[in-house]
């Protein structure tokens, strides 16, 4: 039976060429770790909210066309409550109830690498991404790495049949 004993070096040159390779090999594998670690991270900037996105309207309560989206308010649950919003994944806005009647409504699309900005917590827009943070009343981003705000939809809230519309150009 061989003996399990490792080699040990015999000689200078081999304890040099054992400890480069070794060092190597443990510095490969270091930075292949933190590598991955990087990217096993789904959450981006773990400083923002740990609310998830809201599900998406029900489709009866959002119609689309080229031009604008029209949300019937009432039956979407999270539009009816001051600072509730709501992503519409087609054509990647957000709609957020700010109160007393009032809308804003925002392109969802973060300036900084074109990912949704998708949550809302304490009156900011968050891009879980990277961690960018907007004004929920301005779109005007408040904490970067996003050096501009989000483009503004146009939108209006027709009391008389609860009907919020957003125009898309």
């Amino acid at each position: 039976m061989p003996d399990a004993t490792p080699m040990l070096p015999t000689s200078p040159d081999e304890l040099v060429q054992l400890s480069r390779r070794t060092f190597v090999s443990a510095a490969t594998l270091s930075l292949c770790g933190l590598a991955l670690g990087g990217c096993a991270s789904s959450e981006g900037n773990n400083d923002g909210p740990t609310t998830p996105t809201p599900p998406p309207p029900p489709a009866d309560a959002v119609v689309v066309t080229a031009t604008e989206v029209r949300i019937t308010v009432a039956r979407v649950p999270e539009l009816t409550q001051q600072n509730g919003f709501v992503f519409v994944s087609a054509p990647r806005i957000i709609v957020a109830n700010l109160g007393s009647n009032q809308f804003r409504a925002y392109s969802a699309v973060c300036p900084h690498e074109a990912q949704n900005v998708s949550q809302v917590q304490n009156g900011l827009l968050f891009c879980p991404t990277h961690g960018s943070r907007f004004d929920l009343a301005t779109g005007q981003v408040v904490n970067g790495p996003a050096n501009r705000g989000l483009t503004t939809r146009q939108s209006t809230f027709d009391t008389a049949t609860g009907v919020l519309t957003v125009r898309l150009s």
